[in-house]
């Protein structure tokens, strides 16, 4: 199996349609809570209360949970053959998309898949 995993802002979703990409809104506004930070989280770093290194540290604990809690979320996720990882984040700068994606990816090899990382979509 390859598994093609892409970031995308969602004021480019357009792109990821256009594609046929399955995009997955993985912000705690709008998407899946799963795969969400929290809005402490959000506002913490968005305010300088914590920095970026404590954020990662935050959403890694949060994710090794939601794995915990959600097996079939993630299940569902990782069976498919390529999707988009969407949140409000402008493309270039730090985004928790872009962990969830190193994660996705890093398990997805521990399962002896190919890995594709197709970048940033963009409009």
């Amino acid at each position: 199996m390859t598994f093609t995993i892409y970031t995308v802002q969602i004021n480019n979703l357009r792109a990821a349609y256009q594609r046929n990409i399955l995009s997955v809104d993985i912000t705690v506004k709008s998407g899946s809570k799963v795969f969400a930070p929290t809005w402490d989280m959000v506002m913490s770093v968005k305010n300088g209360e914590i920095d970026q290194q404590t954020y990662v540290a935050y959403y890694d604990q949060l994710m090794k949970l939601s794995q915990e809690n959600e097996p079939q979320a993630w299940g569902a996720i990782l069976a498919l053959d390529e999707v988009a990882l969407a949140c409000y984040c402008k493309p270039g700068v730090f985004c928790h998309r872009h962990l969830l994606k190193d994660k996705l990816m890093s398990i997805h090899h521990q399962l002896g898949n190919d890995v594709v990382d197709g970048g940033e979509l963009l409009s």
